[in-house]
């Protein structure tokens, strides 16, 4: 797991989760690790419930990690869970990601879920390559992956 995320990193990641936000017409956004810690966010929430929310998240797709197991599977990817009028996707990425979308009962689940597959393809090389440097490494990376934000709109 990582230990360390630069800041050109850190600003890479919450500029594609604000406009993950914008593009698929969600309440908020989180990109987490697998324990629930927050890299990336877009939500107008408090930390304490951002915390909370991503935390809960983490622990409800372990458990689910451990019921794909119990059906022969690998894994599941995703968890959805809908409310009466608030809905939370839940996407697995790069293996050891997490990335949350909370949106309302007038977004389509169809158009968040292309938005976060878009952004999962375009996001992985920097997941991937955060999750293998060290706290040292981010601190002096001078390489940044770019990321094309329209690789993942609509044309």
């Amino acid at each position: 797991m990582a230990s360390g995320l630069s800041a050109d990193q850190g600003r890479v990641l919450n500029a594609a989760i604000a406009d993950l936000v914008v593009q698929a017409d969600a309440v908020a956004a989180f990109l987490t690790d697998y324990t629930g810690n927050v890299m990336a966010q877009r939500s107008d929430r408090d930390s304490n419930a951002v915390q909370t929310i991503a935390a809960l998240s983490a622990g409800a797709f372990c458990a689910t990690r451990e019921l794909a197991s119990l059906v022969g599977e690998r894994s599941f990817h995703a968890i959805l869970h809908q409310g009466a009028d608030t809905c939370i996707y839940v996407r697995s990425l790069a293996d050891q990601f997490l990335l949350l979308v909370l949106f309302g009962r007038g977004t389509t689940e169809g158009l968040v879920k292309l938005y976060v597959r878009r952004l999962s393809e375009t996001l992985t090389p920097l997941l991937t390559q955060i999750a293998t440097q060290t706290t040292r490494s981010a601190a002096g990376a001078g390489e940044v992956i770019e990321i094309d934000r329209n690789a993942y709109a609509l044309d």
